[in-house]
């Protein structure tokens, strides 16, 4: 009996295991920098402008559960960042070759939650007047592996003759686009979701003014996942059967 027992016991340890390793969310975003493509076109008839890159810089984030990490670099160079708590996992990488970031938890019992940041951005003198266009493809998955389970991942660029995020001028002083996925297992069920394409801005410059470029990436993954009853249930009989076990055995 008492072997019968501790299989019981050790049959429920494996079957928490798998559960927890079980990932619930996963948010990825992902720009191909070695494809990023600038095109310049002379809408005179003249020659195309051209731009001259004066400040380029990259920033990083990401968070797990209550850890936290950052980082940043005044060129467009190698950064990573990660962060790792409670099951939950997350990080940013740039490089030469691309923009990635991601976030991943596997808990189930209590709220997880992590998240990660990259951006990209710069400033530019256009010589000629013209239009400016810039390119990068990207790549967007979100995977939910519980109908609990939430994930969003974004991606997005910009192109303007003004700091980022001030279009106080109107639209023929900036341009963006971006593309999206926000997935909750409530709604959408479990799943894997992909996207894939190209992002494109583009802006008329007069000779010698002055554009910013920004590239960012977000995402983000929750599992607020309580311990499957199921799993509890059976957790619970496990515990009424031994304790049967050792009466049968004491009488």
């Amino acid at each position: 009996m008492r072997r019968c027992w501790w299989l019981l016991v050790i049959g429920f340890w494996f079957l928490i295991s798998g559960v927890r390793a079980a990932p619930l969310a996963v948010g990825q975003a992902y720009l191909d920098w070695s494809q990023l493509t600038i095109r310049t076109l002379s809408l005179s008839g003249g020659s195309a402008p051209s731009i001259t890159w004066n400040k380029q810089e990259e920033q990083a984030e990401a968070w797990a559960d209550e850890d936290y990490h950052e980082g940043s670099l005044s060129s467009w160079g190698a950064l990573n960042v990660s962060a790792s708590m409670g099951g939950a996992s997350a990080y940013a990488s740039l490089n030469s070759t691309a923009m990635e970031v991601y976030s991943d938890p596997e808990v189930v019992g209590y709220s997880v939650w992590s998240g990660a940041h990259a951006e990209r951005f710069g400033s530019f003198t256009v010589n000629g007047t013209g239009l400016v266009a810039i390119g990068v493809p990207y790549t967007l998955r979100v995977s939910l592996g519980s109908s609990s389970a939430s994930a969003d991942a974004r991606v997005s660029l910009s192109l303007t003759d003004v700091p980022p995020g001030d279009e106080s001028l109107g639209s023929e002083h900036w341009s963006s686009t971006g593309a999206a996925f926000w997935k909750s297992g409530d709604t959408d069920g479990v799943g894997i979701w992909t996207d894939s394409g190209w992002l494109w801005v583009s802006l008329y410059f007069e000779d010698g003014e002055t554009g910013y470029f920004t590239a960012t990436l977000d995402t983000s993954a929750s599992s607020p996942v309580p311990l499957p009853g199921a799993v509890g249930f059976l957790g619970g009989g496990l515990f009424l059967l031994g304790i049967g076990l050792r009466r049968k055995k004491s009488s």
